[in-house]
């Protein structure tokens, strides 16, 4: 009986010591919760921001590379801003990440989907041709105006598509627009190039 009681009593306790949103979390996550809390976000931002990237890995494959970072098998990343931030904030550790390719216009070979105006908000980049990259607009793709560039070369077309599939708008090879409809356009994914 005493056994039981001081079992009862540990599993209580260890479950009172685990920080709201991390009960469950594999290592990895953890590890980078810690890091966005180590930056200063509050605990709903740590939560609202791995929801966010568990959410776009429930739907795409990806590997999480930073508290805000997705990897999309080296076929592109994703870069989740706060809501109410202009920008992603970059967690990496100095020397640790590779040049943004959206950052101050759009690489070559890429086409960068931004969630808000004028390159702000969370991003999708994408460069293999004949990949398609999902916008998640279940949680930190749902505003109404967003902007793309494209910097593709050699003749390459993508285009942007609607959840059934259909073409939603033609993406030159280059080329941006910096107040673009996804709402309208019901634009759910795009494919670069190779169409």
């Amino acid at each position: 009986m005493k056994r039981s009681v001081q079992l009862i009593f540990g599993v209580l306790l260890a479950l009172l010591l685990i920080e709201p949103g991390q009960a469950g979390a594999a290592p990895a996550t953890q590890h980078f919760m810690a890091d966005a809390s180590a930056a200063g976000l509050s605990h709903a931002q740590v939560d609202w921001l791995q929801r966010a990237v568990d959410t776009y890995l429930s739907k795409t494959e990806g590997k999480q590379t930073s508290p805000n970072t997705i990897d999309l098998n080296g076929t592109g990343e994703v870069q989740i801003a706060l809501p109410g931030e202009q920008h992603p904030r970059d967690f990496a550790h100095p020397g640790s990440r590779l040049p943004d390719p959206c950052a101050g216009g759009t690489a070559l070979g890429y086409v960068c989907a931004y969630s808000d105006a004028w390159g702000a908000g969370s991003i999708v980049a994408g460069y293999y041709c004949n990949q398609n990259y999902y916008l998640n607009q279940d949680i930190f793709w749902n505003t109404f105006t967003g902007s793309w560039g494209s910097n593709q070369y050699g003749g390459a077309q993508g285009a942007f598509f609607t959840p059934d599939g259909h073409v939603a708008d033609w993406i030159p090879e280059q080329g941006n627009n910096q107040n673009y409809s996804w709402v309208d356009h019901q634009v759910k994914s795009f494919i670069p190039c190779g169409l």
